[in-house]
């Protein structure tokens, strides 16, 4: 397996993708080769070892465009999970297990699917990522994890554990936003434009579908409330950059479903992408996002307001408009590799909804302070109604 952070840009990391072949053999990156991952490796080290001597806190800032990365190497050993919780709440948050399974306390996570399919460029690999149930015949994820897949080598698969699945479905359809550029996808990230459909080749009967934001507005009034989010991030010591925090379920990797809290702290509804929409002037894009705040309650990077922020917190004009608070939740949480596509959910009238899909962070290493940034979903609710009315196999919500 290949932890494929797919860096299209220094500083963007997206939560998305693991490549594999055997699970087992490494391959050429979309960025990193295995000979530039040596020599960054080396570097890496040798300036950690560097700033040791002079006793100076490591902190890595890259200067892209405007934007920065901050990757604070003193503070590394948390990897999208408090370590003052047992990780093992998390996986059965993700299960609805006791104490977990108050369904009006918590979403029901069995609609968050992993997606597997072999890349159309490069028989022979594989790349994974999350997904939602919206429909029976449905699948929301974001478009980066779907945009190199050959239909007819990818597969949905339902339960608590990838490797031990509980169904698995074939994939009729694939419906890429067409804001989204995948020749250009480093840059798209920041459209809001980063989400897709599956429709599945049969149903899933078993799983109740998730709501989902259906309309423009209808989330408006969540900003600083509770979220939670879910997906199938790997967290294995070979293939993830998890420090001391590595999990392993017993084969070597980790390939179950987890499930955090946060706050949201972000919301924008105002992107307008490049790419022509087809006649769709009206079609925008949109994300929210949410800081993974410590115990501690000195990580909290979306405090301030964009023309505040310093180097230290990053500057991110695409966040939004809102507030962040210092104080985590209880199952603080933050999206690694592999997450993507995963949804989040909200409370809306007392009902949990899917409000956005993960698709980028400004790291890899799921430390306290990094931002998670998943494309809005009501923004596109037009679009995702416009596939149900092209086909025959309706969307529920539409």
């Amino acid at each position: 397996m290949i932890i494929n952070s797919e860096w299209g840009i220094e500083g963007i990391d997206f939560a998305a993708d693991f490549e594999y072949s055997d699970k087992r053999s490494f391959k050429k990156g979309f960025v990193f080769t295995a000979i530039g991952s040596v020599f960054f490796a080396i570097i890496l080290v040798s300036l950690l070892i560097f700033s040791s001597l002079l006793g100076v806190v490591s902190e890595v800032i890259s200067d892209w465009d405007g934007y920065y990365e901050i990757t604070d190497f003193s503070d590394n050993e948390e990897f999208g999970y408090r370590l003052d919780v047992n990780s093992n709440d998390y996986i059965n948050l993700a299960a609805n297990k006791y104490p977990y399974s108050d369904l009006n306390l918590y979403p029901d996570f069995s609609s968050t699917v992993y997606i597997e399919g072999e890349i159309s460029s490069d028989r022979g690999w594989f790349t994974g990522g999350s997904g939602v149930i919206i429909s029976k015949y449905w699948i929301l994820t974001a478009a980066h994890v779907v945009q190199d897949l050959m239909i007819s080598e990818t597969h949905v698969y339902t339960g608590e554990d990838y490797e031990n699945y509980d169904n698995i479905r074939s994939v009729k359809e694939i419906h890429i936003h067409p804001g989204w550029d995948k020749n250009n996808d480093d840059e798209n990230m920041f459209d809001g434009v980063d989400i897709a459909l599956i429709r599945l080749s049969s149903p899933i009967n078993t799983i109740t579908p998730s709501l989902w934001a259906n309309s423009e507005g209808i989330d408006d009034q969540i900003l600083s409330q509770l979220i939670y989010t879910s997906g199938f991030g790997d967290y294995d010591s070979e293939f993830a950059n998890c420090s001391e925090s590595c999990l392993e379920d017993g084969d070597g990797f980790f390939s179950q479903k987890r499930a955090w809290a946060n706050t949201l702290d972000r919301i924008n509804d105002d992107l307008v992408p490049p790419q022509n929409y087809q006649g769709k002037d009206d079609w925008k894009g949109g994300l929210v996002a949410y800081d993974f705040d410590s115990p501690s309650e000195t990580h909290n990077s979306l405090s301030k307001s964009a023309d505040e922020w310093s180097n230290k917190y990053g500057y991110f004009p695409h966040a939004g408009t809102g507030s962040s608070s210092p104080v985590p939740q209880k199952l603080e949480g933050m999206s690694v590799p592999g997450d993507s596509g995963g949804p989040t959910f909200s409370l809306i009238d007392n009902e949990w909804y899917v409000i956005a899909v993960t698709s980028f962070g400004m790291g890899d290493t799921g430390d306290y302070g990094e931002v998670s940034f998943d494309t809005r979903v009501s923004v596109h609710s037009d679009w995702i109604c416009s596939i149900s009315d092209s086909g025959t196999i309706r969307i529920d919500g539409c």
